[in-house]
Formats: structure tokens, C-alpha cells, sequence
């Protein structure tokens, strides 16, 4: 069960027998069309129930859980960063077992390996990189040299200024003969507007709402490196072993980033002490 958004990144992947998605935003704010979903998912009977998150959300991630037909549900014991603790004590109920990966600040890859193991499931030491996902081509020739910037993430606090991005695009294009790709979603537009308005240079070319998740991870993959906020670019890059920057305003810092440095192609995380 997966946001509506991942479901053709995760049929590729072909490690799934059946997907079902969620639409985040109807879930949380449509009370009929959450009604219609939880009835869908609860005819469904499973053997065992798993969900990774640390941070849980009560209103989505919990909530369908509960709604989830089966004896055995494992969850992750949750801070309280995404629901309140009046929230947390009552969704903790929904589970058969809690598993305890650690502390709040700690690298989210190694918590991850740790609920896995916690469970009984082996890591894999060697990396895994995503494969190869089928997209249609939405890059011309014109652009094979590219360095890609995604000024977005899910939170303003967390963006770097648009003005800043266009200062350091027009350092790029002055010194280096590198176009330059703006990808991110819709809700990314103003900012990107604002970086075309303070370049000016034909080698900048806009994507923002432009791509799906599918066309974002191949546009990484093909990129000469990546530069963004502490968002899902940065953390994707290292999925395809591409390089990247990552400006990161502190927001949950030494827990997405900075990575550590022993990782095969880690993002380097450039921050203000």
C-alpha cells in the first residue's frame, strides 16, 4: 500500500504482487472518498501487516493499518514528530508488536536496517541500486550534459532562496559549458519562476510540474550531479549512485542528512553552524 503517486515507480520495480495506492490528499481531506477507501482495504485478510515508518502519521499511515484485516501487525515505535502523544498512545493500540530501532537523530538508513533485522529480515551489505525504469524520452539530444536543480521540498523552511539558486546558476553557466534542468512538482512553480526571472541564459531549461516520479528518477540518473534541498532528489541521487549537493537548512539534521561518509556516492550536505 502506497502513495497513489509511486504506483508506476513501484510496478517497475516488480517486487510487489499486488499495489494498492492512496491519494494522500483525498485520504486526509475527503471524508466520503476516505470512507470508500478504508471499506476497499478492509476486505482484504493478510497473514502479516508491516509498516516501516518511524514517524507515524495517525490520520493515514495508522489509520489504514487498523483498517487492515489481520492478526499480526508490526509497526515501528514512533516519535511524535507527525501525531500528537494523546494520537500515538491510542494508534500503538492497533499493533501486535512495536519494534524499537533507536533514538529520534540517527541516520534513517540505519534505522531502517535496523527494524528489518528487528524483525528478522536480512540486510544485504552490498548497495542496492534502482534499476533502469522505462520512461519516454523528455530530454532532447541538445541536453545530454546537464546538471540538474530542484529548488523544492515539501516544507518553504526547508528550500534555499530562489535568488540564491539563480546566483549560483549564472556562476554555472559562466564558468562551466553544463545546461541546466529545473525539475520538481507543480507546487514548485513560483519558485522556479522566480530562478528563469533572475537568469536569463537560454542553457537553463524549466521541467518544474513537468515530470512524474518515474521521469524524475531517469532525469537524476542521467544527470552529471544534482543539486537541491534536503528532499527526495538528494536522497534518490544516492539510490542511482549519481553525485550530489544537498543545501540542507538543519531541518531534522543527522537524520536524512548529511550522510555518512563511509556510503558509496554520498550527497554532500553544504549547511550554515
Amino acid at each position: 500500500i502506497c502513495n497513489q503517486l509511486f504506483i508506476n515507480f513501484a510496478e517497475q520495480l516488480n517486487l510487489f504482487d499486488e499495489i494498492i495506492g492512496i491519494n494522500i490528499k483525498l485520504f486526509n481531506k475527503n471524508l466520503f472518498h476516505r470512507f470508500k477507501k478504508i471499506k476497499e482495504i478492509s476486505k482484504f485478510s493478510f497473514y502479516k501487516v508491516i509498516h516501516t515508518t518511524y514517524s507515524r502519521d495517525y490520520y493515514v499511515g495508522d489509520s489504514i493499518v487498523r483498517a487492515l484485516n489481520s492478526r499480526c501487525k508490526i509497526g515501528c515505535r514512533s516519535d511524535t514528530f507527525n501525531q500528537s502523544w494523546i494520537h500515538l498512545q491510542i494508534s500503538n493500540f492497533w499493533y501486535s508488536d512495536l519494534v524499537e530501532t533507536g533514538n529520534f537523530l540517527q541516520f534513517e538508513k540505519n534505522r531502517n536496517e535496523k527494524f528489518l533485522q528487528n524483525i528478522g529480515i536480512e540486510v544485504e551489505k552490498i548497495k542496492y541500486i534502482l534499476p533502469v525504469l522505462e520512461v519516454e524520452n523528455i530530454i532532447s539530444s541538445s541536453y545530454e550534459d546537464y546538471i540538474l536543480i530542484c529548488p523544492g521540498a515539501t516544507e518553504l523552511q526547508r528550500c534555499w532562496s530562489p535568488i540564491s539558486f539563480s546566483k549560483l546558476i549564472n556562476i554555472l553557466c559562466r564558468k562551466y559549458n553544463f545546461n541546466i534542468i529545473l525539475c520538481g512538482a507543480i507546487a514548485d512553480k513560483k519558485l522556479s519562476n522566480l530562478i528563469i526571472k533572475n537568469c536569463n541564459n537560454k542553457r537553463v531549461k524549466d521541467l518544474v510540474g513537468k515530470t512524474n516520479i518515474v521521469q524524475l528518477i531517469e532525469l537524476i540518473r542521467n544527470a552529471d550531479f544534482i543539486i537541491g534541498n534536503d528532499s527526495a532528489p538528494i536522497h534518490i541521487s544516492y539510490a542511482v549512485n549519481r553525485p550530489s549537493i544537498c543545501i540542507s537548512g538543519g531541518n531534522n539534521f543527522e537524520r536524512f542528512v548529511p550522510y555518512p561518509n563511509n556510503l558509496e556516492c554520498a550527497p554532500i550536505t553544504i549547511f550554515s553552524e
